[in-house]
């Protein structure tokens, strides 16, 4: 049985998409399948995938945790000697040339670790995997020697090592494989930057309608509404929102209105840390828009007019726990008369 713990409230977009990559691939099922589908053949058959285990230490600078998702995992090989898979996500939404020399840190890191607790030769393996899904293709070589300036006779003496790029947003829809989990994950990882989301989630109903009939699929179902909330930047809340509706099973549907919830959370506290009255009156008036799909013109105009942040912080605490429009007008009419 799998747990996902995903957190409702995180601190930045980078805290979103680090934690969004832990629940696809901090999961040993997931990480296994991931690695037998997007891994070289001729390293996938050395192997033993059956022994697949995550390990706790992280080897990402502390001021780096922000922005990079570190996940371990021991393995078997085939022929019984030990071996290391080491999953790096990289979320940032541009290609950043001096990956590699972060990699190779933390592949030292690794030996390092494993010279301390074994003290033995030879080190194993590490096999680098980089997790992109930026909306730019990645354009920068993926090996470490491409960063080094080698005049003629030092090539020796530089160190020769690349890692393995799983570009999704090189990838069409088609070619994202695996289960109704990993696939759904992936999915929205390539797209969760794209204004378009709500275009694409039609395509994806099948996926969500295979996963809520799972075990846990509706937990992992709210992960992904949570991954909305706090990370997509959609064109039109609106338009996502009635998307979501129609391409979720009914028990997903069932989720929707805490997704609002957080959407307009995540509002306030942009509105609350620069300070803007009118960031609170226009995600008030999203909120009524995206939960009842409409919005009476006299509530707009009343919301406009109320200059005061508790007084509007009180209604929308209100509206959350409101069924119609009606109801919302007469929660105004109490409070302000």
């Amino acid at each position: 049985m799998q747990h996902f713990q995903y957190s409702l409230r995180m601190s930045s977009l980078a805290c979103s998409h680090d934690a969004f990559c832990k629940e696809l691939l901090g999961r040993v099922l997931q990480a296994r399948e991931f690695l037998a589908l997007y891994l070289p053949h001729d390293v996938v058959g050395q192997l033993d995938l059956k022994t697949l285990a995550p390990l706790a230490d992280s080897f990402v600078d502390p001021e780096l945790r922000q922005h990079h998702s570190d996940l371990l995992y021991s393995v078997a090989l085939v022929d019984g000697g030990p071996g290391l898979v080491y999953v790096l996500f990289e979320h940032k939404s541009a290609p950043e040339e001096q990956t590699a020399f972060q990699v190779l840190r933390y592949m030292v890191r690794i030996w390092e670790s494993h010279w301390k607790n074994q003290a033995t030769l030879p080190f194993p393996p590490v096999f680098p995997i980089v997790l992109y899904h930026g909306r730019q293709p990645w354009r920068y070589a993926t090996s470490f020697e491409s960063l080094v300036m080698t005049p003629p006779g030092f090539a020796a003496h530089v160190p020769r090592f690349s890692f393995h790029l799983c570009d999704l947003s090189a990838m069409n829809d088609a070619e994202i494989r695996g289960g109704a989990l990993l696939r759904v994950g992936l999915l929205v990882m390539k797209h969760i930057l794209n204004p378009d989301l709500a275009a694409m989630l039609p395509f994806w109903s099948s996926l969500f309608f295979e996963l809520g009939a799972q075990h846990s699929g509706l937990d992992y179902i709210k992960i992904v509404l949570n991954y909305f909330a706090y990370a997509a930047s959609p064109r039109r809340m609106d338009e996502l929102y009635a998307a979501l509706e129609t391409a979720l099973p009914p028990k997903g549907v069932e989720l929707m209105p805490t997704l609002a919830e957080m959407w307009m959370e995540r509002g306030m506290e942009r509105g609350m840390h620069k300070g803007e009255l009118n960031n609170m009156r226009d995600v008030t008036k999203q909120y009524l828009s995206v939960k009842f799909s409409s919005q009476s013109s006299l509530l707009a105009k009343t919301i406009e007019s109320i200059d005061d942040y508790g007084t509007l912080r009180v209604l929308f605490n209100k509206f959350i726990l409101a069924t119609s429009i009606e109801e919302c007008e007469k929660v105004v009419a109490e409070i302000l008369h």
